[in-house]
């Protein structure tokens, strides 16, 4: 029974099972809520007006020393978008918010894209990362850990097709747990 030793040799696969899980768990939570892709646009509260996540009054912007987190926070202001908010809180976790910085800072980005990665209202553009990620040698600056972060991110928030095999195989461990996490809080987050 050669097909009992490959299904057991699938279980044993962590990366495998993870996948697995995700997907089901995903699909369960869409059935149960009847969520669609595109369910909510986002709209987030602008950079330099929203509040630390502590509440405190302090303007956040890239340049004022605010953590990844912090940014993310601030960019979430307004969003109802579970998998929009999972992203963005992925993209300020890593690497202390280097995309969210990026986004804001980076003009060669932005003219790869055709338009602002941070729209009118502080929150990501999604659509502009989707062809920004489409856009031939964007990621020349970027190391394939970093990119396998921002297309997952993409993926769960914009229209972005991403090799799961290709990304797994791109990413270390503590950056493999941030995008678990990501993918969780978008199938998890009304559950919680």
């Amino acid at each position: 029974m050669d097909w009992i030793s490959t299904a057991q040799d699938f279980v044993d696969n962590r990366w495998a099972r993870w996948a697995v899980e995700a997907l089901v768990r995903a699909i369960a939570g869409r059935v149960r809520h009847g969520r669609s892709a595109a369910a909510a646009h986002s709209v987030g509260a602008g950079l330099t007006m929203a509040p630390f996540p502590e509440g405190t009054e302090k303007p956040v912007s890239v340049n004022s020393g605010a953590t990844g987190v912090e940014l993310a926070a601030a960019m979430l202001q307004g969003v109802g978008n579970e998998q929009m908010r999972a992203a963005t809180r992925l993209l300020g976790s890593h690497r202390d918010g280097l995309w969210l910085r990026r986004f804001a800072e980076d003009q060669e980005l932005v003219d790869a894209a055709g338009s602002a990665l941070i729209d009118g209202t502080g929150g990501i553009d999604w659509d502009a990362l989707a062809r920004l990620l489409r856009t031939p040698g964007w990621s020349r600056r970027a190391s394939g850990g970093e990119v396998a972060v921002l297309e997952f991110a993409v993926s769960l928030a914009g229209d972005c097709a991403v090799n799961l095999r290709q990304v797994v195989h791109a990413v270390g461990d503590s950056e493999f747990k941030l995008l678990q996490r990501a993918l969780q809080e978008a199938a998890y987050s009304d559950a919680s």
